[in-house]
């Protein structure tokens, strides 16, 4: 994993990036279990989504190792 890119002058983490990816990828499976109401088989929804979000995050960092 590169540690940062030039972007427009300034630097900016990879890790920044992946992070945005995940966010994307969250609230589209957010989105997706609120209509299809997959939340409510969770005890406790929102660690469920923190949970979803680092799953999701470490899926972006393990796909894109060169980013």
């Amino acid at each position: 994993m590169r540690q940062e890119f030039a972007a427009f002058g300034l630097f900016v983490p990879s890790l920044l990036i992946c992070a945005l990816i995940a966010g994307v990828i969250w609230l589209l499976v957010d989105s997706l279990m609120l209509r299809s109401g997959g939340w409510q088989f969770f005890w406790h929804p929102p660690i469920a989504r923190l949970a979803l979000y680092f799953l999701s995050l470490a899926l972006v960092v393990f796909l894109f190792p060169d980013l």
